[in-house]
């Protein structure tokens, strides 16, 4: 079974909040759950790759195997922030 995930807020009305990187994961999660999915194949693209990174942290007994293809370097997780920030200074 193949699964193609779309965040929320990506193809739909945006949250009234911002999701944090763990909120997204747990949404995975948790669909992953729903179907009854017990270890996964995960694959991630580009920004997916660090919720992805964040999926295989909060619940690895969820994650059979983990690729990112092409990871955002522009932006990284600070532990305990739960949020993105930029890698780069945007002027230089």
């Amino acid at each position: 079974m193949r699964i193609r995930v779309t965040r929320t807020g990506y193809s739909d009305p945006a949250p009234a909040e911002p999701l944090s990187v763990a909120a997204h994961a747990a949404e995975s999660a948790d669909l992953l759950r729903r179907l009854g999915i017990e270890r996964a194949r995960v694959l991630a693209h580009s920004s997916g790759c660090v919720f992805a990174l964040q999926l295989a942290l909060d619940h690895p007994e969820l994650v059979d195997h983990l690729a990112t293809m092409l990871p955002d370097t522009r932006t990284t997780i600070v532990p305990g922030e739960n949020h993105l920030l930029p890698l780069h200074d945007s002027a230089g």
